[in-house]
């Protein structure tokens, strides 16, 4: 496929790593398409993985864009990631934790470890 890839998740509902073609999960918390919108399946407040677009291999320099138009629910924090690895569950990432701060961070074997805060 032609990068950039771009979705907007508004087709079959489901578990994206099964319902979307090149698309896949980490960390065994699965993301889940509904109705244009993703989910963490199991809809715990601690709930965390990464979904990613698994069908091309990318250079170092990298670039992720997401556009968040509401959350919901329980939902603690959400934003785009780079890097993803999920054979050693790893990747960098910046999310919006509801707070209306940002925070950049890597994951090193599942354990997040903050990098950077704006906001408060």
């Amino acid at each position: 496929m032609a990068l950039p890839k771009t979705e907007n998740f508004d087709g079959s509902n489901g578990d994206i790593g099964s319902t979307y073609s090149g698309w896949a999960n980490t960390n065994g918390n699965k993301v889940t398409a509904y109705s244009g919108s993703l989910y963490p399946s199991d809809g715990g407040a601690n709930s965390s993985g990464f979904a990613y677009w698994s069908s091309d291999t990318f250079s170092d320099d990298q670039y992720a864009e997401l556009v968040v138009t509401a959350a919901a629910g329980s939902v603690r924090a959400i934003g785009p990631g780079v890097r993803i690895s999920n054979s050693a569950n790893s990747g960098y990432a910046l999310r919006v934790n509801f707070t209306e701060a940002l925070e950049l961070g890597k994951v090193t074997a599942g354990v997040w470890s903050s990098l950077g805060t704006y906001g408060t």
